[in-house]
């Protein structure tokens, strides 16, 4: 019994621990400048590469599909807000 409390309790910090980071996360983002964007891009994009290396042979098409999939579906959002933006600022 003493253990199902204890998870209660860990799993609540924990809850409370990804709210905090969450939040902290969204003011970071919000006093980003490009440099930090360029920085942040670069270093997804290397770890996209690692992760890439470490698949084998066998499963490098399907993997491949999957993320030009992944790709385009958040790309396609992406470029629409951003359209958005740049044609209010015309």
């Amino acid at each position: 019994m003493a253990e199902v409390v204890w998870l209660a309790v860990y799993y609540k910090k924990g809850e409370t621990a990804m709210k905090n980071m969450i939040t902290a996360g969204e003011e970071y983002i919000k006093k980003m400048d490009m440099a930090d964007v360029g920085l942040l891009k670069i270093c997804l994009f290397s770890m996209g590469l690692v992760s890439g290396i470490c698949v084998s042979k066998k499963n490098k098409k399907k993997i491949g599909f999957w993320a030009m999939l992944i790709s385009m579906i958040t790309f396609i959002p992406l470029m629409s807000k951003f359209s958005q933006i740049y044609k209010e600022q015309e």
